[in-house]
């Protein structure tokens, strides 16, 4: 994994951590004091809690920043020493709820049997005529069944908002023991969810980029409703799964669990007979 696909702030950061003051990093990089210093409370201030405290002494990171560094630095060292990317499964969200249920309800009980992966199946009326099947895949140890999706590092699912208008069965009490990270522009729509206060952190972040290293970080779930943005990462990042996508794809990453592995040959199968892109006329 090229080392250019890691955001050079989050290097930085970590500099941070290690030499204790922004003249030293700066010094290291060969740039002024002041552009660390700008950069590092840049990214500082996406986040609701503080990384760090400048003391004349030298710059001491909270509990938090030290926390989000452990997590970045074992990212980071995944991306670089990662020789393979995951190869991820595409199916087709069925335009006939009756035949994809007919094919990959099995397939998935399977699974569900294994402790793999949980799953629901809903119809949204108001969204016919783009895909009316949604398909909810959550990737799990099997060891705590309320709290499956915490047992996966690194998630992206659909935004609240996409959520709300299409009746996905997320439940506040999935969420009672585990982070979860939204984008800023959701916070009005978290009352309508009652997800708001019951989660066990939850933290805002001001775009898709700073989710996704946060979530990778270990901080929490992360919610982003970008396609584009998350098949992308999917590519570069090895991102474990990608439970939930209306009227566009369902992802599952290869290496996410071995019980879905083994599934992997079955459901391209799938793909290829019954799918030949989002929405086809099965």
């Amino acid at each position: 994994m090229k080392k250019s696909l890691i955001p050079d702030t989050w290097l930085m950061l970590l500099q941070l951590e290690e030499l204790g003051s922004f003249s030293k990093v700066g010094e290291r990089r060969g740039i002024a004091p002041s552009s660390v210093k700008r950069r590092l409370d840049d990214l500082q201030s996406r986040f609701d809690q503080p990384i760090y405290r400048a003391e004349p002494t030298g710059v001491f990171f909270t509990a938090f920043g030290t926390r989000l560094a452990a997590g970045i630095r074992t990212s980071v060292k995944t991306l670089l020493e990662s020789d393979e990317k995951p190869e991820p499964v595409t199916l087709t969200v069925f335009r006939d709820p009756r035949v994809a249920a007919a094919r990959i309800l099995p397939l998935f009980s399977k699974a569900a049997e294994e402790g793999a992966v949980s799953f629901s199946l809903t119809v949204s009326e108001a969204d016919r005529e783009s895909a009316d099947l949604a398909i909810t895949a959550r990737i799990a140890d099997g060891t705590s069944p309320r709290n499956r999706i915490a047992s996966v590092p690194w998630v992206l699912t659909a935004s609240p908002g996409l959520i709300r208008r299409t009746g996905v069965p997320y439940s506040p009490e999935d969420f009672s023991r585990i982070p979860v990270i939204f984008l800023q522009a959701d916070r009005a729509m978290l009352k309508s969810l009652e997800l708001a206060g019951k989660t066990a952190r939850t933290h805002f972040v001001p775009d898709m980029e700073t989710g996704i290293m946060l979530a990778k970080s270990g901080a929490g779930i992360f919610f982003g409703a970008d396609p584009g943005v998350i098949e992308r990462e999917i590519r570069r990042n090895e991102l474990t799964v990608v439970p939930f996508f209306k009227g566009i794809e369902l992802q599952i990453a290869a290496e996410a669990n071995p019980a879905v592995r083994k599934l992997i040959p079955e459901l391209r199968s799938l793909f290829e007979e019954y799918g030949k892109g989002c929405g086809g006329e099965n």
